[in-house]
């Protein structure tokens, strides 16, 4: 069943705790979409001849300087290259020609400064779930490729993993770019909660009606308003665990 509201707190507990006494298998997806020569290539253009703090923006990911970063590079010509500026015209031409000169300017600037935000948040992603997956590279039973974009990495519930999952605070803490996405839990091949964190989506398996009442208990709060069976089989989600 899909729930409606943020779980966060003593509530995002309370459910971990229950799911992992359920469960024997974490998976988690990363995301693939990044281009590692381009990540590569951007971390020395940002770090070379500036003081910038890379462990810094890589661990705590401060926006104040994210900002200056963007603000600083957007004539930088080393990032926005020929082929960029080719594109860029292109955009021009097709978007905003008619534009007086300072709109077009300023919608320019954006877009730069979006691009190296966005670079700066994939350098981050591939640096947090790189270190993530090589923590726990001993609890992983298999990976497969999910689609084109995202690989999903099933692990053994340790306890470390389990104290990982209990260190964090909210169902967002489990999103891009600051983690492992999609994170799903099993019994026996079964699923019991998965989710599409990009999505806010979260979907919690109740096997029966006293375990939906216990949720409720506990504060949990699902788009359906009365309880709905799915089966004895787990969660869909489960056909992809094979």
């Amino acid at each position: 069943m899909i729930i409606r509201d943020k779980v966060t707190g003593d509530l995002y507990k309370n459910l971990m705790n229950y799911i992992i006494s359920k469960s024997d298998v974490l998976s988690v997806s990363v995301n693939l979409i990044y281009n590692k020569k381009v990540t590569d290539k951007f971390m020395k253009i940002i770090t070379y001849n500036n003081e910038y703090d890379i462990n810094n923006i890589l661990n705590d990911v401060p926006k104040k300087l994210i900002e200056e970063i963007s603000e600083e590079n957007k004539n930088n010509t080393l990032i926005f290259d020929e082929e960029y500026i080719n594109n860029e015209k292109r955009y021009l031409i097709k978007y905003i020609q008619n534009f007086s000169e300072d709109d077009r300017v300023s919608l320019i600037y954006k877009r730069r400064k979006t691009y190296i935000k966005n670079m700066i948040y994939w350098l981050v992603y591939e640096y947090k779930t790189t270190n993530w997956l090589r923590k726990f590279k001993t609890s992983i039973i298999y990976k497969k490729r999910k689609n084109s974009s995202y690989t999903t990495y099933y692990l053994n519930l340790t306890k470390d993993l389990i104290d990982d999952i209990l260190s964090r605070n909210s169902f967002d803490d489990w999103n891009f770019p600051l983690s492992v996405e999609d994170i799903a839990f099993f019994k026996d091949k079964q699923c019991l909660l998965c989710s599409e964190t990009h999505e806010n989506m979260w979907d919690l398996y109740c096997k029966d009606q006293n375990e939906y009442k216990y949720f409720k208990s506990i504060g949990i709060k699902f788009n359906d308003f009365k309880y709905k069976s799915e089966g004895k089989k787990g969660l869909p989600y489960n056909n992809y665990y094979i």
